[in-house]
């Protein structure tokens, strides 16, 4: 996979202490002291509502540069733009093999501009931002007593915006691989999990990788040294580490189709 994309990203990672996963170990203190100590407690999670229309296909093997296509399907299928919406319904519009901007292309397609917000590392990739109404929001991790961690603020915003019906597109820079090392890729966020631990918030994320196609994979948020974010298999088994470039909230935009009657369907046919 070598999708590059369009802006010039500068994206360095502070080395740190991941951000601890393991289960706790069992207490070798007394029973009555072990009770007032904090416990694990269970796991919140979240897929978005209707997170089955969100269909991703696989990423065409003939287009190097083309994991924007899918995720334009899925966006366009999850917000009704298209429900029929294909990989080869968007080549139609856009035969030529150069590398494009997923929001960009559901605009010109569709006529909606998607993102309310974006968070990022890097602030100097947001400057121009302003010109489509979009306000840069700030880091998506933080560093405090040379640990790293999703940053409490964005993960607050992708849990609203998960919560209240929407999507997050993340675009990542891959950090590892012969070839493939600090090429770009997009991720389509579909859910999150947060755990309450004794050493603070383990949080996670549940997306679809164009790579993969229709599968909903867990991407786990700085489990390990100078790794933003790890997604991995059902079975557990790593698949790729990446830095988080951009993370563009879609919060609001199913309500805001819906007042402009662009949406396939109201609502409440999607309850069910």
């Amino acid at each position: 996979h070598t999708h590059t994309h369009a802006r010039t990203h500068t994206h360095t990672h502070t080395q740190g202490s991941p951000f601890l996963m393991t289960a706790l170990a069992p207490s070798s203190e007394s029973p009555r002291r072990a009770r007032k100590r904090p416990r694990e407690s269970l796991p919140v999670q979240c897929l978005v509502l209707g997170h089955e229309r969100a269909v991703t296909p696989q990423q065409p093997t003939d287009r190097p540069n083309g994991c924007w296509i899918p995720p334009v399907v899925s966006i366009a299928r999850f917000y009704e733009l298209d429900s029929e919406a294909t990989i080869a319904s968007v080549l139609a519009s856009y035969p030529s093999k150069d590398d494009e901007d997923a929001f960009e292309v559901l605009e010109r397609l569709f006529g909606v501009w998607a993102p309310s917000n974006v968070y990022g590392n890097d602030a100097s990739c947001f400057e121009t931002t302003a010109e489509h109404g979009v306000p840069w929001c700030g880091p998506t991790s933080i560093e405090e007593y040379s640990t790293q961690r999703a940053h409490p603020d964005w993960f607050a915003d992708v849990r609203a915006t998960i919560d209240g019906g929407d999507l997050v597109l993340l675009l990542v820079e891959r950090l590892e691989g012969l070839r493939d090392k600090g090429n770009t890729h997009y991720l389509l966020v579909v859910g999150y999990q947060e755990v309450a631990r004794r050493c603070g918030n383990v949080c996670s994320l549940f997306v679809k990788d164009p790579m993969e196609g229709n599968v909903v994979l867990v991407a786990a948020l700085w489990d390990r040294p100078e790794t933003e974010l790890t997604t991995r298999q059902a079975s557990g088994a790593t698949l790729d580490r990446y830095g988080i470039l951009e993370s563009t909230h879609m919060k609001g935009l199913g309500s805001r189709l819906r007042v402009r009657g662009l949406t396939g369907r109201p609502l409440t046919a999607t309850l069910r």
